[in-house]
């Protein structure tokens, strides 16, 4: 999971997801368009990917450090919770 900001004609920032299959293959699995990467946005983006694309136990989260993913994924209402995934931090 991460963000990035658009450019051009269109302003915000992309917030996307994606997953690895058996294969090795990398595809996305869920996208957003918000105003910024703030808290807020997150929490949305995340409780709706849970309950709505990955509502299955064990998953792996590989994520930034971005302070405003780390503080969604510790709120208990977000429904990623660290008895039912795993939160990974790429370097």
């Amino acid at each position: 999971m991460d963000g990035t900001f658009l450019y051009g004609r269109y302003r915000g920032t992309l917030l996307v997801a994606i997953a690895q299959d058996g294969r090795n293959n990398i595809f996305p699995i869920a996208f957003a368009i918000v105003e910024g990467e703030t808290t807020e946005a997150w929490f949305c983006f995340l409780k709706n990917l849970r309950t709505q694309v990955t509502p299955q136990q064990n998953l792996c989260l590989m994520l930034d450090r971005h302070n405003s993913i780390s503080a969604t994924f510790n709120r208990p209402s977000s429904g990623w919770t660290e008895g039912n995934c795993v939160q990974v931090f790429c370097i």
